[in-house]
């Protein structure tokens, strides 16, 4: 079993720093699917520094009031020519890396009669010993209408 950011071979685009991915950047990097048929792009996976950076693309246009005690420097929703997409920060994400997917075309699936299942394995005395037995896999459909970046 490969992760999703494994599965993803045609859009790929490599960057010289994090710094240099901007709003027409990101933009540019979903654009590639979408010629490639995908118009249901709807999720951005990425690391740290490249939410840290997608964060930054309203730090020139952030007003604050008195009003609220409290600081705003985070950007969930990227809206583009080709959609809205949720920007969701990931742990497991590479270094330095981002994708574009669409959340409906990735599926975690049993394999063929290995869903979840109770066996009983033995008994001691009163005591009654059982698992849960399942093998599952990710099913990634058109690839080519994903996209990823890397630095």
């Amino acid at each position: 079993m490969r992760g999703v950011l494994d599965y993803i071979q045609t859009n790929v685009t490599t960057f010289s720093a994090v710094s240099s991915i901007g709003p027409d950047e990101l933009t540019n990097i979903i654009r590639d699917p979408w010629e490639a048929g995908a118009t249901d792009l709807d999720l951005i996976v990425c690391d740290a520094a490249v939410k840290q950076q997608i964060d930054s693309f309203n730090s020139t246009q952030v007003q604050v009031m008195n009003l609220d005690e409290r600081f705003h420097n985070r950007v969930s929703m990227f809206q583009s020519t080709y959609g809205n997409h949720a920007v969701m920060l990931n742990r497991w994400m590479p270094a330095n890396s981002l994708m574009v997917v669409s959340s409906d075309r990735i599926k975690v699936v049993p394999l063929t009669g290995r869903s979840f299942q109770f066996k009983q394995v033995s008994r001691t005395g009163d005591a009654d010993k059982a698992m849960i037995v399942g093998e599952y896999t990710v099913e990634v459909h058109n690839e080519e209408g994903m996209a990823q970046a890397y630095v």
